[in-house]
């Protein structure tokens, strides 16, 4: 660059090839950039394979399983388990989900 024919001073450049664009997370709130960091170091760990491992998910046939196998249903406790079995020792099988939330206290149609 000749400095007599250029002018040494840079003017209104769109963006040098020195200063990058700032990423999106940094120019959000606090909160949204708390989120979009979050989840990047979750795929991050996903894609390492240090995700937190869910035990593998199997059906359970609510006619057959015993307590202990009720137990192991996310949301169904000790007790809840009993009382699905004593309910079904005492009026058989359950013919859906409907019937079972009518028959047993404790199981709404959200847990259900």
């Amino acid at each position: 660059m000749n400095p007599f024919v250029h002018p040494t001073v840079a003017r209104n450049l769109p963006l040098a090839s020195w200063r990058r664009a700032r990423p999106a997370a940094m120019t959000a709130c606090p909160r949204e950039r708390h989120r979009i960091l979050r989840r990047a170091l979750g795929a991050l760990l996903l894609s390492a394979g240090l995700g937190v491992a869910a035990p593998p998910a199997h059906a359970v046939d609510i006619n057959q399983a015993t307590a202990a196998q009720l137990e192991g249903v996310r949301g169904i406790g000790p007790r809840t388990a009993e009382i699905i079995v004593r309910e079904r020792e005492r009026g058989g099988g359950f013919e859906s989900l409907d019937d079972l939330t009518e028959r047993v206290r404790g199981i709404g149609q959200k847990k259900a």
